[in-house]
């Protein structure tokens, strides 16, 4: 079992895991921009495994990139194929790719989306939707893409993102944030644990990769993913968060990734 399965499971894995963002790569391997890739399902998910092998990566992040303004763009416009292309496309690899490296799925989270001026309660429709058709085809984790802002504090963000744990919960799916813009990392630690959801990803490099980890198992996160590669991490004991990386790359980016990845 992969390590963001063995999450998902509810139980801790052993070392530390990394989570790749390979549409930019596998764009250029196809030959084509990524939003050319995005807009057509077969071509995604056939892309995606060509990339994850060439770097050697064991778990594979869906949806990131420029494709995030596309999808939240559409979410809020009633605009379907953009969220029906990812749905098809999350399937697709979850049929041909379980058995090999886990998935993780990156959606609009509801502040995001409240930002963009859609109400309460087309958010709820909208992300419970979308939710449940991602999480049927069961990926190892989805993170809901935010960035660090007051409007987190909120009922409103707090009962959406209860909704959204609800719905992956009941899918056996692993919930968690992918928080941006983050100025002072240990602060945003603390205060998103009011969201109540298990796992963050610290989507900006952070400056102690230690201290944060500290901060994360303080807090009461399952896990904490920080933003590059797999280096500077003490392995956490007993019940502390357990520590994962983050890392996206594009044609020029190969060797590195493949070093990085060589030893996980």
């Amino acid at each position: 079992m992969g390590y963001f399965a063995t999450l998902a499971a509810g139980d801790r894995p052993a070392g530390a895991g990394v989570l790749t963002s390979l549409e930019a790569l596998a764009a250029d391997m196809e030959g084509v921009a990524e939003a050319a890739l995005a807009a057509d399902a077969t071509r995604w998910a056939n892309a995606l495994p060509r990339a994850a092998r060439l770097v050697g990566s064991k778990a594979l992040a869906v949806g990131g990139g420029p494709f995030q303004a596309v999808l939240r763009a559409a979410l809020a416009e009633g605009f379907a194929p953009p969220a029906d292309t990812l749905v098809d496309t999350v399937s697709r690899l979850a049929e041909t790719q379980r058995a090999e490296r886990d998935l993780a799925v990156l959606l609009p989270g509801p502040g995001r989306l409240l930002a963009d001026g859609t109400s309460v309660n087309d958010v709820k429709a909208a992300l419970v939707g979308l939710m449940e058709r991602i999480c049927a085809s069961r990926p190892a984790m989805v993170l809901l893409d935010e960035r660090e802002d007051p409007a987190l504090d909120g009922t409103a963000c707090r009962r959406l993102a209860a909704t959204a744990r609800n719905v992956a919960d009941y899918y056996g799916v692993a919930l968690g944030l992918c928080l941006s813009q983050v100025d002072d990392p240990l602060a945003a630690i603390a205060a998103r644990r009011a969201l109540r959801l298990d796992h963050l990803l610290i989507a900006d490099a952070a400056a102690s990769h230690a201290e944060c980890l500290a901060a994360a198992s303080a807090a009461g996160w399952r896990s904490l993913g920080l933003a590059g590669p797999p280096a500077g991490v003490p392995a956490a004991e007993g019940d502390g968060a357990a520590p994962w990386f983050a890392m996206s790359g594009a044609q020029r980016d190969i060797e590195a990734l493949q070093r990085a990845l060589a030893g996980v």
